[in-house]
């Protein structure tokens, strides 16, 4: 019988090892993972403290990375990261976010796919580790997104029982937003600019501007409404402050249930360029995201649950 060299065992040894890691193209298996309970009180000092403290639970950083070949002019390619802001829609672990998080355009306008995609949770979780996603639904037209954690979790309530999910998920409101109301827009805000503290969420607050911009004459500019499935809809404008890192964040009412999707800063044409306005941002309103998503449902024939919140009391 011939003998097995010591080298050629150690090999062997090796590959049987790590037969089922990413070395041979097997992903690791989805972990089971369960947070603490985080403490809700029956009232707040205001709403601002309830949204910064509890509804901002469900919003998280989005981090996209990109594969650009030949992007330097030795030929060499590079990975580049972008920051964005995204939406616990469910105890399932589906994502919303901006569109933007799918995909970059180079200079010559070639659509560059992200070659991976991780969230980090709010930072109510104290937990700033980089989640991996997974591509359910992209709609360019409409701006939206929809991923799914590739990790299983879940948290103890009150009592101490496991739950399914996060404890932090969105709440969208199911009423008219009046004019004048106040909201708060929650999501990153300086990714981009501060990658030693891109996981940081920042809270600003402002009034809606207009709930109905179909009904203004500038709403004929294709800046103040979009598409989706043969369907126009107009967006919300709101003077909290935002920044591009905060695309596919949320915009709250009172109440704490999200009245808009943050897609941006609205834009003029001015002297042949484009200048962002102070205080405008656009914001996708539940009724195109409850489209959005109960189209993506039925096209993958898989429940993905969204909850519609009616109320008329504030939390304080």
């Amino acid at each position: 019988m011939k003998r097995i060299s010591i080298p050629v065992f150690i090999m062997a040894t090796v590959l049987l090892f790590c037969s089922g890691c990413a070395l041979f193209g097997r992903e690791p298996d989805a972990r089971d993972i369960t947070k603490e309970y985080i403490p809700v009180f029956e009232s707040y000092d205001s709403p601002g403290q309830y949204i910064g403290e509890i509804s901002s639970g469900a919003v998280v950083t989005v981090v996209s990375n990109y594969y650009i070949h030949g992007y330097y002019s030795s030929g060499a390619s590079a990975r580049i990261t972008e920051y964005f802001s995204g939406i616990v829609l469910n105890s399932d672990g589906y994502i919303l976010t901006t569109s933007s998080a799918s995909c970059i355009y180079d200079e010559s306008g070639n659509r560059i796919d992200s070659s991976s995609v991780y969230a980090v949770l709010s930072p109510v979780y104290q937990d700033e580790e980089e989640y991996v996603l997974r591509k359910v639904a992209v709609d360019d037209d409409c701006g939206l997104a929809l991923y799914k954690f590739y990790d299983r979790f879940y948290f103890t309530d009150e009592s101490g029982e496991i739950q399914n999910g996060l404890q932090f998920t969105a709440q969208f409101s199911g009423n008219v937003t009046d004019d004048g109301s106040r909201c708060w827009a929650v999501g990153n805000s300086l990714g981009n600019l501060f990658p030693e503290s891109a996981v940081e969420q920042t809270i600003t607050q402002g009034i809606v501007s207009s709930s109905e911009l179909d009904k203004m004459n500038a709403a004929e500019t294709n800046h103040l409404k979009v598409s989706f499935n043969g369907k126009q809809y107009y967006c919300l404008l709101s003077t909290a402050p935002t920044t591009p890192e905060m695309a596919g964040g949320a915009l709250f009412d009172q109440n704490g249930y999200i009245v808009g999707v943050i897609i941006g800063k609205l834009v003029s044409d001015t002297d042949g360029g484009t200048d962002y306005l102070d205080r405008a941002t656009l914001c996708l309103k539940p009724d195109i995201v409850t489209d959005f998503v109960n189209y993506v449902s039925e096209s993958l024939q898989t429940v993905i649950p969204i909850t519609i919140a009616s109320s008329s009391e504030g939390v304080v």
